[in-house]
């Protein structure tokens, strides 16, 4: 299902404006939450050692945010649940889809880093990429390495899926049309992760969630390329 037919007059639809307000207005909710827990925390002023205690709590806070602010749009904008509105359906066929997600770890992200490291050696390096995967895995030593891969391969794939391909991707797509909608929902993906050695690598597999969303009319291929690729890279950075 690539094109969907346009919604009768006065039908309830998503908009560019109607999904950026929520996710703006969800964006400033967990930053301040944020600061709270790490204020409360004692962590405030050094959050390079944030213990994986800590990301737990700050995760879950943002992803409740998150959540309440994707099923209140789908209530009022869409007026429907978070399921419906989002498109949230996985299938058994969307098993092969972890073939995508590890081919997009394993061959996409060294095929566009490999040009950039040679032309930026020092913003891009190998080092750089991973720098952030790695600290987040020293954060959670022994058991707490269970809890990291809960949210790195079940948590942040559904969560992330459901807000920017199930509600910012569908409002944009419906304001600016199918390249533009994908291409800025990837953009904006990509730039929220807040490291710069990313960006490229995952704003191009933000182009492949998605077309994979788009083109399948469902969550779940994304959510399942999402995870594969996520347990790639965790399996990786634990492997070193």
């Amino acid at each position: 299902m690539s094109d969907l037919p346009p919604p009768p007059p006065g039908a309830p639809r998503a908009t560019a404006g109607n999904v950026l307000g929520t996710w703006f207005a969800s964006f400033v909710v967990v930053q301040v939450a944020t600061v709270v827990v790490l204020v409360s925390t004692g962590y405030v002023d050094d959050v390079d050692t944030v213990p994986m205690s800590v990301n737990a709590l700050l995760v879950s806070v943002m992803w409740a945010v998150q959540l309440v602010a994707v099923a209140w749009w789908a209530n009022r904008s869409m007026r429907t649940t978070l399921t419906d509105a989002t498109r949230l359906r996985v299938a058994p066929r969307d098993a092969w889809w972890v073939l995508v997600g590890l081919a997009s770890q394993f061959l996409l992200v060294p095929l566009v880093n490999w040009p950039l490291s040679r032309l930026f050696p020092d913003e891009f390096s190998a080092e750089k990429v991973s720098e952030r995967a790695e600290k987040l895995a020293d954060s959670a030593p022994g058991a707490w390495f269970v809890v990291l891969a809960v949210v790195v391969v079940i948590g942040a794939p559904l969560v992330e899926e459901i807000v920017y391909r199930g509600m910012i991707q569908r409002g944009f797509v419906s304001s600016w049309g199918v390249p533009a909608g994908i291409v800025v929902t990837a953009a904006l993906f990509a730039a929220i992760h807040m490291s710069w050695a990313e960006t490229p690598a995952l704003f191009v597999f933000a182009l492949v969630l998605g077309v994979a969303s788009h083109r399948t009319g469902r969550l779940g291929p994304a959510i399942v390329t999402h995870m594969a690729f996520n347990l790639a890279g965790l399996v990786a950075v634990a492997a070193t």
